[in-house]
């Protein structure tokens, strides 16, 4: 197989759904266009040197990055517009019912993972 372009090779990756930053959230780089313009983003604040991490961690960190993608099924990308009457209770209902979620995985955690959702902030102690 002949490649031509850059454009060519990206369209053969799969899409990523979830990035996992070692930094803060968001695109800090790493950025590949057309693959990641509907992932989501879940904040590791740890060292990314392997070891640093165990098996019960790596674990954890597969299960965040899968609940990350499950709660943003649907989400990037998908702007609808409302009338004003719409986005009036959809501002006061998310005040109602944004909250911060804290899981503790074990007793003494030394890993942190942040991920947003529809309904609040989700911290995850593994």
């Amino acid at each position: 197989m002949v490649l031509d372009s850059g454009r060519e090779l990206l369209d053969l990756l799969p899409t990523i759904d979830v990035v996992v930053r070692h930094t803060k959230l968001g695109i800090a780089g790493g950025w590949i266009p057309t693959r990641m313009r509907r992932a989501s983003y879940v904040y590791s604040q740890n060292g990314s040197v392997h070891s640093n991490w165990n098996f019960e961690e790596y674990a954890a960190m597969v299960a965040v990055t899968y609940l990350s993608k499950l709660l943003h099924q649907g989400e990037g990308l998908s702007k609808t517009y409302a009338s004003v009457d719409e986005m009036k209770a959809r501002y006061r209902d998310r005040e109602i019912k944004l909250r911060q979620k804290i899981i503790r995985l074990r007793p003494s955690p030394k890993k942190l993972f942040v991920l947003g959702s529809p309904v609040g902030l989700i911290q995850v102690y593994a």
